[in-house]
């Protein structure tokens, strides 16, 4: 009986420090969003922004958050 090894071990043990690097994996973007009620502004990561679906109002297809006083935080170049 072969033992079954695990695929995704593999990948980042092929994948030298320098590729991972040029990759891009570990790279984080924010997007600018502003509350249409406070304008409380925010700095939202890409990992939040791609967990919602856009919004119908959005002209750049993006999600419209909740702010902490409870209006919509909505990406700047759609306001």
């Amino acid at each position: 009986m072969t033992k079954k090894r695990d695929s995704s071990q593999d990948i980042t043990e092929e994948m030298s420090e320098e590729e991972i690097r040029m990759s891009g994996i570990y790279d984080t973007y924010y997007s600018n969003y502003r509350c249409r009620d406070c304008g409380y502004e925010a700095k939202v990561e890409d990992i939040v922004v791609d967990s919602f679906p856009p919004s119908p109002r959005s002209k750049h297809r993006m999600p419209e958050l909740q702010c902490f006083c409870g209006g919509d935080l909505c990406y700047v170049e759609d306001l």
